[in-house]
């Protein structure tokens, strides 16, 4: 499958082609567990669903337009979403190249989510 590698410690996007199976996309990844997230019409980014719990990750992404202020952390790929299964990318990678923010933060230097338990008597 022709998917585009976001790598995080380089700060590049390249064209690669891998095996659509999940030990392949694992290993690429650099991750156990993986989260699609969807990016664009059509387009999925494949992350590590624990990018932001690893304290020894450096590095992550966000897209400027799409994407919002979420940042991803970790190296990801960005394929297609078949109807049944992931499927080659087909947009430019210029596209993705200018759209993409790269930052050297650690999951650490994001303040922790904010939230309080309410129970009810």
């Amino acid at each position: 499958m022709k998917a585009f590698f976001i790598d995080v410690t380089k700060k590049e996007v390249t064209e690669i082609d891998i095996e659509n199976k999940l030990p392949a996309l694992y290993a690429k990844i650099g991750c156990r567990l993986i989260q699609t997230v969807a990016i664009g019409v059509g387009q999925l980014l494949i992350i590590d669903e624990e990018g932001r719990l690893k304290k020894d990750r450096v590095g992550c992404f966000r897209f400027n337009e799409q994407g919002g202020v979420i940042p991803f952390f970790g190296n990801a790929l960005m394929v297609n979403d078949g109807e049944e299964d992931w499927t080659d990318i087909d947009i430019p990678i210029e596209t993705v190249r200018e759209n993409i923010t790269f930052f050297d933060m650690r999951p650490s230097d994001f303040p922790p989510p904010s939230f309080r338990v309410i129970t009810f008597e």
